[in-house]
């Protein structure tokens, strides 16, 4: 399957802060993509610890190449969501805070991958985003955002001031 994404370096004078001579990338659709498709394949190194680049999912952080370079966005198109496969070993996709249980062999078959689905039309040439604070508890790394000016800091801080 071919990839709907590249990974680029994001124009400078659309961003307020980022100079010319700053390096900025970003993930950007290499087709239009349409909402409820899979964007990325989150594949990686699990970590207990999170880093500036990684991706919580539930008490672990992806390490992963690519969702390294997906940006924050308060109003994004993606949602990292888990890609399982069911009893009937009938692919689903399911939000990563609802907790898997059953048995060691519900476990081996469903065998849960990270992704990021559209949840808006995404066109040729747009940059692919997600929320943070829909995944991470606390960054690593907290920033003000280029969209709103906000904190971004996780979710235990997303209401507090």
């Amino acid at each position: 399957m071919k990839d709907k994404f590249m990974v680029r370096t994001r124009t400078p004078s659309g961003f307020p802060g980022i100079s010319k001579d700053d390096f900025d990338y970003g993930v950007y659709a290499t087709e239009d993509i349409k909402v409820g498709e899979i964007v990325v394949n989150l594949k990686g190194e699990w970590k207990l610890e999170p880093n500036r680049a990684s991706i919580q999912i539930g008490e672990r952080h992806l390490d992963s190449a690519i969702g390294g370079y997906v940006n924050h966005n308060c109003e994004p198109n993606c949602v990292v969501l888990c890609k399982l496969l069911d009893l009937t070993l009938k692919e689903r996709l399911v939000p990563i805070s609802v907790a898997i249980k059953g048995s060691l062999t519900s476990m081996i078959i469903s065998n849960p991958k990270p992704v990021l689905v559209a949840i808006k039309s995404i066109f040729k040439d747009q940059e692919i985003t997600f929320d943070y604070e829909t995944t991470e508890t606390n960054l690593a790394n907290p920033f003000k955002c280029d969209c709103h000016g906000n904190w971004i800091r996780g979710k235990v801080h997303r209401f507090q001031e």
